[in-house]
This record gives structure tokens, C-alpha cells and sequence, in this order.
């Protein structure tokens, strides 16, 4: 069988050529060159595209697969929507699938099995732009905004910089010590984080993902 991968997400391509070693081809194409796989999918092929939160630019480019010989699917980062279900139809593809690496990834990790150990859903140590972090909630590193498509909220530099440094820490103490170094090189009081951080919470809103330690200090935890 032979496997067309459109994606540009790192995690997806990574996870997929591992899945099916030994059972199937996967050829990967960046999603700028959709055409290109298309045209070099076979009839008897399945085209995939991965992208974790379309745009309305990216619904759009899906039509392309109208040209397509091949079985096309969508594989999306989050719930489907019905909206999805509508138009995924429409456009002409199969079926909606979800990326398999983020229900099996707890899986994986509990058992010792995960090819890529330091990589989380969306390659967060990469240059991977959209971040996913739990609960149909993603943060942008470039357009400094967290929530979903329909709702974005933005965030200042200084809270974007603290949700980076909260994700270099992930399941880690980070103290307000580290805090004041890294964002203000020592010269912040007490108070000035805890405002930050009680900005960031609001703005997730998702206040699980930074818990407060009584010993001091706060743990970001993804929900995986």
C-alpha cells in the first residue's frame, strides 16, 4: 500500500512512517506542494492531509483533491465539528480522521514505546509555529494567540515568553526564581509574576495547565 502524507508537522510524518513500517509506503510533501502528491498519487493510494486547525486558506487549497484519482482524508489535531463533516464532504474527501498521536501518545509514553521521546504533539521543540496544548487549546509562537480557531486570544509578548518557558518546562518545577532570570534577568519583585502568571491562566482558560506548588514555584502540565 502506498501512503501519500501532506503535512507539515514533524510529529505527524515522524509518527506515521513508524506506524507503518514494513507495512506501507509513505511518500511526505510539505502542504505547498498538495498538487504534486496529487498527481503522483496512483488510484489504488491514499492521500492524507494533515493539518492539525485548517484555515479558511487551507479549506480552500483542499480542493484541489477533486483532482484526485486516489481515496483523499482529512486528518485534523482536534474534535470534529459538524462543520468539518460538511465541507470534508463537499471538497470530496473519504472520511475524517483524527491524528492517531494524540489519543495513543499517553499510550506510547507509559509502555516505553515513543520513537521520537522528545517530541510532544506538535514538535514543541522544533520551529513548529501551532502548539497544542490540551483541551481543543493551541498557542501560536508566531501570531502570539492561545484558544482555537474560532476563538483567539492574544497575548502580550511577556505572556507569550512565559507559556514558552512554561513548555521548556513541562511536568517540571518552575520557580519564580527561574521566572525572573529568564524573563526579567532578576530585576521583577514577587508580585510582577504572579500577575503574569494569574494573565496567562485567564487567558489559556484552561487554569489546570499551571498548577501552584504550596512549596512554591508552578508545573505545566499538557493534557496529552
Amino acid at each position: 500500500m502506498k501512503i501519500f502524507l501532506v503535512t507539515d508537522e514533524t510529529h505527524l510524518s515522524l509518527f506515521m512512517q513508524e506506524l507503518f513500517k514494513g507495512t506501507a509506503e509513505i511518500q511526505v510533501f510539505p502542504v505547498s506542494s498538495l498538487l504534486d502528491a496529487i498527481h503522483n498519487a496512483s488510484p489504488d493510494a491514499k492521500l492524507i492531509i494533515g493539518v492539525l486547525l485548517p484555515s479558511e486558506d487551507d479549506w480552500e487549497k483542499f480542493r484541489q483533491i477533486r483532482s484526485c484519482t486516489c481515496s483523499c482524508y482529512l486528518m485534523l489535531g482536534r474534535a470534529v465539528t459538524f462543520e468539518d463533516v460538511k465541507r470534508a464532504n463537499q471538497i470530496g474527501f473519504k472520511e475524517i480522521l483524527i491524528d492517531p498521536f494524540l489519543s495513543l501518545k499517553p499510550l506510547l509514553q507509559k509502555s516505553g514505546f515513543l520513537p521520537f521521546q522528545n517530541q510532544s504533539f506538535t514538535d514543541r521543540n522544533s520551529d513548529s509555529q501551532l502548539i497544542y496544548l490540551g483541551r481543543n487549546t493551541y498557542f501560536h509562537s508566531t501570531e502570539l494567540w492561545v484558544g482555537c480557531n474560532k476563538t483567539k486570544r492574544p497575548l502580550s509578548e511577556r505572556e507569550a515568553d512565559l507559556l514558552k518557558l512554561f513548555l521548556r518546562y513541562e511536568g517540571k518545577v518552575l520557580t519564580k526564581g527561574i521566572i525572573a532570570k529568564e524573563l526579567w534577568n532578576d530585576q521583577v519583585d514577587q508580585g510582577g509574576i504572579s500577575k503574569l502568571v494569574k494573565r496567562l491562566r485567564e487567558k489559556l482558560g484552561v487554569k489546570e495547565l499551571i498548577e501552584g506548588r504550596k512549596q512554591g514555584g508552578y508545573i505545566f502540565k499538557a493534557e496529552n
